[in-house]
């Protein structure tokens, strides 16, 4: 992991597979964090895809880790459960809590779960692609509302 994340620190641009982040979001989930989730589940990227928290990303400038404070830090339940109940159908993520250059960085990953396998019969199988992820139900956003990459700028 630890070789990997110096990859797209130090060579990574923010996409649709990759964001950056100065700090946390909140331990009890906000619409922010909806949204970075929804836009990266529902890109073209076929692939893991990565939020990295502790890093400050500026156009024009070089990448800063400022790293994140250790009142900061949340247990994957914490946001899997949030994301569970405010995204339909599932998506998967994981959590992750590294030690860069001095400091604690986070990083969501967005798994790649667009194709499922749905049914298999001898050679034959039949997958059912996931997307469009979407917001069932939360009192700041409308109903059914989907967000997705449009080059390096988020639609809302």
């Amino acid at each position: 992991m630890k070789m990997m994340l110096k990859e797209l620190i130090d060579n990574g641009f923010e996409s649709e597979r990759l964001d950056f982040m100065e700090r946390m979001y909140p331990k009890h989930g906000t619409p922010e964090l909806l949204k970075d989730i929804l836009a990266m589940a529902n890109s073209n990227y076929t692939g893991t895809k990565y939020n990295i928290m502790g890093v400050k990303d500026k156009i024009g400038e070089n990448r800063i880790i400022s790293g994140i404070y250790p009142e900061e830090i949340v247990d994957s339940a914490s946001y899997q459960q949030f994301i569970i109940n405010n995204i339909e159908p599932d998506v998967e993520i994981n959590i992750h809590y590294v030690n860069y250059q001095k400091n604690k960085i986070a990083v969501i990953e967005i798994l790649d779960s667009n194709l499922v396998r749905w049914y298999t019969h001898g050679w034959c199988s039949i997958y059912k692609i996931k997307k469009p992820y979407y917001i069932k139900v939360y009192k700041v956003f409308q109903t059914n509302k989907n967000y997705s990459y449009k080059g390096i700028n988020k639609v809302l």
